[in-house]
């Protein structure tokens, strides 16, 4: 991305403001502005090996706007300045063409501030060059506990959001997950899954890879499971 396509995209706080600018300039009464900032990046794995791995950024608003007992909200997924400007004003059009709501209450008058709370883990802002570790920390334990193969995806993700309106709230938030999914193979008729939510702990990935292996071994038939302690 060249440097005049960058210049077309604004920062969550440098976009609130930009929206609740435009919608006062329209002359709506109340305005809030919510970006939201997501980063995911995945690894999926399948016969115990890393297969596909990708990096997902994704940014968008949601807009609420009143005006003379009206009221709309609506949701742009293009972070591009011209492109809100754009959004914004044909929400407010919408918004003048509907009834007045007979449910509609004011924003407070006035606003607060939200101080962001230290909730999310900081490592997932860089986890991309530590996914394959977790990966192969999961193969590894479910394997140890008795699984010949292993298929799943372990993702990584990280979300922000901003919020402003035009009475004076303004704040943020950051939050963050991983999941872990796993299948565990012994044989062509036996497996156990998982779907887990785990942190960046290595005792909980390998707590949960290890509790598949364990169930896709009593899984197996009893011929089966007998010769496979045999060979283990």
């Amino acid at each position: 991305m060249v440097a005049k396509d960058l210049a077309k995209f604004m920062g969550p706080d440098e976009s609130n403001r930009f929206g609740v600018g435009v919608a006062k300039r329209l002359g709506a009464d109340e305005t809030i502005l919510i970006t939201v900032i997501a980063n995911e990046r995945m690894a999926r794995f399948a016969n115990s090996s890393i297969t596909v791995t990708k990096n997902v950024n994704e940014s968008g608003q949601v807009v609420y706007l009143a005006k003379g007992g009206r009221r709309i909200i609506g949701s742009s997924s293009n972070p591009e300045k011209a492109s809100l400007e754009r959004f914004i004003e044909l929400l407010y059009k919408s918004m003048m063409s509907l009834p007045k709501d007979a449910g509609y209450v004011a924003l407070p008058s006035r606003g607060r501030s939200y101080r962001p709370g230290r909730r999310h883990d900081r490592k997932l802002e860089r986890a991309e060059g530590l996914l394959s570790g977790y990966v192969k920390e999961a193969i590894d334990s479910a394997e140890n506990a008795g699984a010949r193969r292993t298929a799943g995806s372990l993702e990584a993700r990280v979300t922000s959001h901003h919020i402003m309106s035009s009475t004076g709230t303004l704040g943020s938030d950051t939050s963050s997950k991983v999941l872990l999914n796993i299948r565990a193979f012994t044989d062509k008729d036996a497996s156990g899954h998982g779907l887990s939510g785990c942190t960046l702990r290595t005792t909980a990935r390998r707590r949960v890879a290890s509790r598949r292996g364990r169930s896709t071994t009593r899984a197996s038939p009893p011929n089966r499971r007998s010769s496979s302690r045999g060979a283990s």
